[in-house]
C-alpha cells in the first residue's frame, strides 16, 4: 500500500507458540522499516489461516481490518491510525452474528468501506459497512447471497467517488460459478 511518505503492508504474524496476531510494517522513504501491532487477539491456531488482514489508506489515515477467532469465537476488528501508521486506535469490533472473514477495505469519503462474508442458514452472504472518519463501524447491509461456505472466494472492493464496486464469485447460479459485480452507493 502506497503512503504519502512510504509504503505499508499488513500480515498475520506467527509466533513460536502459534499465536496469529496481525502486524503492519511501515517503510518510510528515508528510514528503516518498523513493525506495529494494531491489536493483540491471541488467536492460537496450529495451521495457516486463510483470512488475511485488509489494509487501506485515505489521506493520512490508515485502517486495517481483520478476522480472528481466539477461543473458537469468530469476530472481526478494525483499527485506525490518523498519522500514517505510527500510532493506532484501540481495535473496534465489527458487529456480525456469524463472521466468516475474507475482508476487503477501501477509502470512502472521510472514512472507509468494509466488506466481508457472513454465515447465514444454507450458505453465506456478502455484507458491507461504512467506517466513519474515526474508524467506527456503522450498521451493515447485505449485498448478495454467495453460496455455501467461502465459495465466494475473496471478494474485492474498490471506491470511485461515492460509489463502491464489489466483485465476487457466485456459486448460487444453476450453471456453476460465475463472477458477479455490483456498484453500490452506501
Amino acid at each position: 500500500m502506497e503512503l504519502a511518505n512510504g509504503s505499508a503492508v499488513a500480515y498475520r504474524d506467527r509466533t513460536a507458540g502459534e499465536i496469529r496476531d496481525v502486524q503492519v510494517v511501515l517503510r518510510p522513504e528515508a528510514a528503516a522499516p518498523g513493525t506495529h501491532s494494531p491489536g493483540k487477539d491471541g488467536w492460537k491456531i496450529a495451521g495457516c489461516p486463510v483470512n488475511g488482514p485488509a489494509l487501506a489508506v485515505n489521506g493520512s489515515q490508515l485502517a486495517v481490518a481483520w478476522f480472528t477467532a481466539p477461543g473458537d469465537r469468530p469476530r472481526m476488528a478494525v483499527a485506525r491510525s490518523a498519522d500514517g501508521g505510527a500510532n493506532w486506535s484501540a481495535p473496534e469490533s465489527v458487529i456480525s452474528s456469524k463472521p466468516m472473514g475474507q475482508l476487503a477495505l477501501t477509502p470512502l469519503d472521510a472514512g472507509f468501506a468494509l466488506s466481508w462474508l457472513e454465515g447465514i442458514p444454507g450458505g453465506s452472504e456478502l455484507r458491507l459497512a461504512r467506517l466513519d472518519g474515526n474508524g467506527k463501524p456503522g450498521p451493515s447491509m447485505a449485498i448478495a447471497r454467495t453460496g455455501p461456505g467461502r465459495s465466494a472466494g475473496i471478494p474485492r472492493l474498490a471506491a470511485n467517488g461515492k460509489h463502491l464496486a464489489l466483485l465476487w464469485v457466485d456459486s448460487t447460479t444453476p450453471n456453476g460459478s460465475s463472477l458477479r459485480f455490483v456498484i453500490q452507493t452506501p
